[in-house]
């Protein structure tokens, strides 16, 4: 179990609610595309190497790549399902589905 956090806020939420399941690894991996790799003091390998691999001049599909590998790290990720990306007025969104350890899991 982990504590539960507030997706508007992105602090834990104070009410004493805790996530597992399913609910647990969507969590972590919004937490995982969320953190720049080298911020997390516990673990400086833990996250997206924005500014190592990604900001300046790559194409969309080495940073496709960059993403798919950081998912595929993770040890409760089996694989990545489906991923595709589109790039709108210079912002990066990723969609994907992966098979976790508790099921399936999809981003908007």
């Amino acid at each position: 179990m982990d504590f539960k956090i507030d997706p508007a806020t992105g602090d834990i939420d104070i009410t004493g609610n805790y996530v597992s399941g399913l609910e647990r690894a969507a969590q972590r991996i919004d937490i995982l595309i969320n953190t720049m790799k080298g911020e997390w003091f516990w673990d400086k390998s833990r996250g997206i190497p924005y500014f190592q691999d990604i900001l300046g001049k790559r194409s969309k599909a080495t940073v496709d790549s960059i993403f798919i590998e950081t998912l595929l790290a993770e040890e409760y990720v089996e694989s990545v399902v489906d991923f595709s990306s589109v790039i709108e007025k210079r912002t990066y969104i990723p969609t994907f589905t992966i098979k976790t350890v508790e099921g399936l899991i999809n981003t908007i």
